[in-house]
């Protein structure tokens, strides 16, 4: 029988920042790693299997086309067997190795996820979880890798992947799961754009760009948007409906305390709050999450509802439709 680590074909040469990657995923780490982050992290991976679910079923082919980049041990691959072709990319072979044997029935390249040679629309799935990006280290890495992964989906196709914000980071070291582990989360900026993280594999050098940073790149080119907060740590951000790009995009303020709204003022917004313009002017408020009622009476603004999912007004010729939410409360 053919060992795996033969059919693992690469494809890049070292860069700096994939040699600190290299570092941390070493074999003792890779062996740890399910009872790192897999095991504590139990609702945060079941909501990973609802969304992943929801969004197969959706897509039209009977064989959906998947790519997952910096796969680790192909755990969502693992639970959805039979469902999609899958394609696994990560760095570390010792993550790999135990991807392949966790998920048999899928194909895994060790590379780069940045720098990947896919063809264009060659997938209906892109995803990458626990917010993989921010080893990239810079803004134009991360802006790279997403237009990689806009790429490769074809028309129609969807983008899954979790998005860790500065403003959680903040909370990290006040969670039970870093009490337990003695983890720390520590910024190499004022506003925990730039941050480490010091684990049992060594300390992992970060970036998290704001949500601004990613919806503003995603939005001309899908009909419909996501963003649910877990309460925990992430935000889980989907992109459906991959069309041709329009050149106009959302405008994001970048103040987390706007209180104005077009035409009127906001009210009992959460810390985490943006007023959108469309084209037209209209103001929509988003709030993540609603710590209690609040409501918008800008012009043509929707109220804000406490739980749930919730769909903030009408949506710019850029984007059908954006939903902005949170699951459950995930409090570890």
């Amino acid at each position: 029988m053919n060992d795996p680590a033969q059919s693992l074909t690469v494809v890049s040469e070292a860069t700096a920042y994939e040699q600190r990657v290299l570092q941390i995923y070493r074999e003792d780490y890779a062996a740890n790693y399910p009872s790192l982050y897999t095991a504590p992290w139990r609702r945060k991976h079941e909501l990973n299997a609802e969304n992943l679910d929801r969004i197969l079923a959706a897509i039209p082919a009977r064989m959906p086309s998947w790519l997952d980049l910096a796969c680790g041990q192909a755990w969502h691959f693992s639970h959805f067997a039979g469902r999609a072709r899958m394609v696994g990319v990560d760095l570390s072979e010792p993550q790999l190795l135990r991807a392949h044997k966790n998920a048999p029935h899928a194909s895994f390249v060790r590379g780069d996820m940045a720098r990947m040679g896919f063809r264009d629309s060659a997938f209906d799935l892109v995803t990458n979880f626990w917010a993989g990006y921010c080893y990239l280290g810079n803004q134009d890495r991360i802006a790279a890798l997403l237009q990689t992964m806009v790429g490769c989906l074809r028309m129609g196709g969807c983008l899954y992947f979790e998005v860790l914000l500065p403003h959680d980071l903040e909370s990290f070291n006040r969670s039970k799961f870093s009490g337990r582990t003695g983890f720390l989360v520590t910024p190499r900026s004022s506003d925990f754009t730039e941050w480490q993280y010091d684990d049992a594999g060594g300390r992992h050098l970060m970036m998290s760009p704001p949500l601004e940073f990613f919806l503003n790149l995603l939005t001309p080119h899908f009909r419909q948007i996501e963003a649910h907060h877990d309460l925990a740590f992430m935000i889980h951000l989907i992109a459906t409906g991959k069309k041709v790009a329009e050149p106009r995009a959302v405008t994001l303020f970048p103040n987390p305390s706007i209180r104005e709204v077009e035409g009127g003022r906001a009210h009992g917004l959460a810390p985490l709050c943006r007023t959108r313009l469309d084209p037209g002017g209209v103001g929509v408020g988003l709030a993540l999450p609603s710590s209690g009622p609040a409501e918008t009476r800008g012009r043509q603004a929707a109220p804000l509802r406490r739980a749930g999912y919730r769909r903030i007004g009408a949506c710019c010729n850029c984007l059908d439709k954006f939903v902005f939410g949170h699951s459950r409360a995930f409090l570890l």
